[in-house]
């Protein structure tokens, strides 16, 4: 495949970033399916939307985290730019981990059950995955190692795996 990269959609004077767009539709596709799923199995699903937004901080900042504490040398001299995130830099195993975390702080809050939530909650989280992993590839922020099978990514003169379109499948 050649190489392209679509980032960035413009409207008028605003730009959005792709990537960004298709986080958030992650976000939002995977609230709805997780009411209708806690809904289906009877549990309460009007804490949705109470739960996502604990469940989404705990995600931003887990994946900033991570990915600062995974490049350290770029900003141990410039400590401000560890939160400039419009510049990009997430990792995903943060967000996972402080998301799950900030879900168990909510559920816990609220005196409920971990195991029945979590349950419906995890179902839709290879769903998201996939979603975002979307704009992982419209960017080609994951270019893999030199292949030669030809789904790979021409770059730099080698065509290289697609990490984000092996995520998706895998999700």
């Amino acid at each position: 495949m050649p190489w392209w990269q679509f980032t960035d959609i413009s409207i008028g004077p605003l730009t959005f970033q792709v990537w960004g767009l298709l986080v958030s539709l992650a976000f939002l596709v995977s609230i709805i399916v997780a009411y209708f799923e806690l809904k289906r199995k009877g549990l309460d699903s009007k804490i949705v939307l109470d739960l996502a937004v604990w469940i989404i901080f705990g995600a931003i900042i887990g994946s900033r985290l991570f990915y600062v504490i995974n490049e350290w040398s770029k900003f141990q001299n410039n400590l401000v730019d560890i939160f400039k995130i419009w510049e990009g830099g997430m990792a995903l195993y943060g967000g996972v981990a402080l998301g799950s975390l900030a879900a168990w702080l909510f559920i816990k809050k609220k005196k409920l059950k971990f195991g029945p939530y979590a349950d419906a909650v995890l179902f839709v989280l290879p769903l998201g995955l996939f979603i975002g992993r979307i704009g992982c590839f419209m960017i080609h922020d994951h270019l893999g190692t030199i292949t030669s099978l030809p789904w790979g990514i021409e770059y730099q003169g080698a065509l290289r795996h697609e990490t984000a379109m092996y995520s998706m499948v895998a999700n």
